[in-house]
C-alpha cells in the first residue's frame, strides 16, 4: 500500500513580505502606536520636567518621599543601580497612592488593576498545554 498524496500544497505561493496583509497591517500598526506610547510618556515627562524633578529627589543625601515627612528608602538590594531605579520607580508611582487626590488614586487603582488582569492572562496562557516549550511557557 503506497500513498501517492502529496504532503505539500503544489499550488500555494507564499506571499511576499512586503505585500500588505490584515497581519502586516496589524503588527506595523501595534509597533507603531507602541512607539508612540513610549515617545509619549518618556518624552512629556522630559519636557516637562518630571525626569529631571525625580532625579534630583533621589540623588539627595536625605530625600522624603513625596507628600510626607518619612524618608524615602534608597536601599533595597544593595546594588546601587538597581536600588536607585526601584527608588525612582516608588517616587514615580507616589502620587498614585496618595489619595489625598481623588482622581489621579481612581487612575492608579484602575491601572494597577489592568496590570493584574495582564499578569493573570499571561500566567494562564503560560501554563496552557498548547505553549509547552514555547518562550511564554513555564514548563519544559
Amino acid at each position: 500500500m503506497t500513498l501517492d498524496t502529496p504532503t505539500t500544497l503544489s499550488s500555494f505561493m507564499p506571499a511576499e513580505w512586503y505585500r500588505l496583509s490584515q497581519r502586516n497591517n496589524v503588527l506595523v500598526l501595534l509597533f507603531s502606536l507602541s512607539l508612540l506610547g513610549a515617545f509619549g510618556t518618556w518624552g512629556l515627562a522630559r519636557t516637562n520636567g518630571l525626569l529631571e524633578s525625580i532625579t534630583a529627589l533621589v540623588s539627595r543625601d536625605q530625600p522624603l518621599f513625596p507628600g510626607t515627612d518619612a524618608n524615602l528608602l534608597k536601599s533595597y538590594t544593595n546594588i546601587r543601580f538597581v536600588d536607585y531605579q526601584l527608588s525612582s520607580m516608588a517616587v514615580f508611582v507616589a502620587p498614585l497612592l496618595n489619595f489625598k487626590h481623588g482622581e489621579v488614586s481612581l487612575f492608579g487603582i484602575q491601572g494597577f488593576g489592568q496590570l493584574g488582569a495582564a499578569w493573570t492572562l499571561m500566567m494562564m496562557e503560560s501554563m496552557r498545554m498548547g505553549n509547552r516549550a514555547r518562550t511564554v511557557s513555564l514548563q519544559l
